[in-house]
């Protein structure tokens, strides 16, 4: 079983990170597998969201104004938001404009059976009650795993970007990337217009922006799990629209070994120019890779770099490996290199990668520090800010099997 995440996937903090990370303490929350932070609507301060996949019911928990707690953590008790979904996976709560009010949102479903039918619902964190809405449809049994805000269709409003899969347990996996739009009022009470952009992708992707030829891109970058490659997404619509459906174009980056787990498009060797970090899952020897993007992107070679290889499943069943999805944490100078936090899924660690030359764009060698080892307890979705202003990162680390949550200052 695998738990997918990431919330801030590139955090740019003023913060130290030191190379022991150290541990402030743990907390209960049974079938941990995501977490999230949400910036509170004023001030600096952070709600943390919670997400566990339980068997028979899978809770949805928020702990407001987490920094308060950093002294005693084991003080943490998360209040339940809803119980009534199936396995909910990567929430967060949506951007300022977005909606009218904060609001989480909750991707849900996964592969196992009853629990396939997934979808996309908004939680009003306003509401005095709260209510769930759900904005996605479909015909069939899809499960989803990440929502990204982004205005597709350049009508000035924030939509619900995602991709899906459908895993029956006799026939072929498919997979979508869509978007939902975001109708006028920004309603939530009935479903949003879907939008497939293509057949394939499935479960977590990024979104950013390349040039190429003196123009400007947006692009999304894939990694499809099922039908393993890594694949870049772009239009060539002046306005760049994606509803011009024939305006889309894609590319193959790269076809690894090892299934294609999650992407993160950052600097990564502080050159200037963007990258991308990639996981890989594997029972064995699951890897973590930097693409370079080539001048033309929608034409060139991706150089790969390998950072770091072996994580392996430290459990027994089908569909077991590692690790999971990467953050990449910038602190410091703009030209200096930044540190990656891995998460290990069935490798049942988390690490910490720092840049043996911070400031060598050409050297790619990178110290490994699995900080935390669980035993045989899954790791899932990481989340880390800042959140009691001392000028370092708090992160938190869901702990599945061991029904906890540990929290580090980094």
């Amino acid at each position: 079983m695998h738990l997918y995440s990431l919330l801030f996937p590139l955090m740019l903090l003023p913060c130290f990170i030191s190379a022991a990370p150290q541990l402030l303490g743990k907390f209960p929350f049974p079938h941990a597998a995501f977490s999230g932070l949400y910036r509170q609507s004023t001030g600096s301060k952070y709600d943390l969201l919670l997400a566990s996949f339980g068997m028979f019911s899978s809770d949805v928990s928020i702990v407001h104004d987490v920094g308060q707690y950093m002294r005693d953590v084991t003080k943490i008790s998360p209040s339940t938001l809803s119980n009534n979904l199936l396995w909910p996976n990567e929430i967060s709560g949506t951007p300022a404009g977005a909606l009218n009010g904060r609001y989480v949102v909750i991707p849900d479903g996964f592969l196992v059976p009853t629990k396939t039918d997934g979808s996309i619902s908004l939680y009003n964190l306003d509401s005095p009650n709260g209510s769930l809405h759900v904005i996605s449809t479909g015909s069939i049994d899809w499960f989803y795993h990440r929502v990204i805000w982004h205005d597709m269709n350049k009508d000035g409003t924030l939509d619900a970007l995602t991709c899906r899969a459908n895993k029956p347990l006799i026939g072929a996996t498919s997979g979508e990337l869509l978007w939902f739009s975001n109708p006028a009022g920004h309603s939530v009470d009935r479903p949003w217009s879907e939008n497939v952009i293509a057949q394939g992708p499935d479960v977590f992707f990024d979104v950013s922006k390349f040039t190429a030829g003196g123009k400007t891109y947006e692009v999304i970058v894939v990694a499809q799990f099922f039908h393993p490659s890594f694949k870049v997404f772009w239009t060539e619509d002046p306005r760049q629209n994606w509803s011009n459906h024939t305006a889309i174009r894609s590319k193959v980056i790269d076809t690894p070994a090892g299934k294609p787990f999650d992407v993160v498009i950052a600097d990564v060797n502080a050159d200037g120019k963007l990258d991308i970090v990639a996981t890989t899952n594997d029972e064995h020897n699951g890897t973590v890779l930097v693409y370079q993007v080539p001048a033309d992107f929608r034409s060139g070679t991706y150089t790969r770099h390998l950072l770091t290889s072996g994580y392996a499943s430290k459990s027994i069943g089908p569909n077991k490996g590692g690790p999971g999805s990467p953050y990449v944490v910038k602190t410091g100078a703009s030209n200096t290199k930044p540190s990656i936090l891995v998460a290990g899924d069935d490798a049942a660690v988390v690490s910490l990668l720092t840049p043996a030359a911070p400031s060598d764009p050409n050297n790619w060698n990178y110290a490994r520090n699995d900080f935390l080892t669980t035993g045989s307890s899954t790791v899932g979705g990481l989340s880390f800010a800042d959140v009691d202003g001392d000028g370092r990162v708090e992160l938190f680390v869901p702990s599945y099997d061991e029904g906890k949550v540990d929290v580090y200052r980094l």
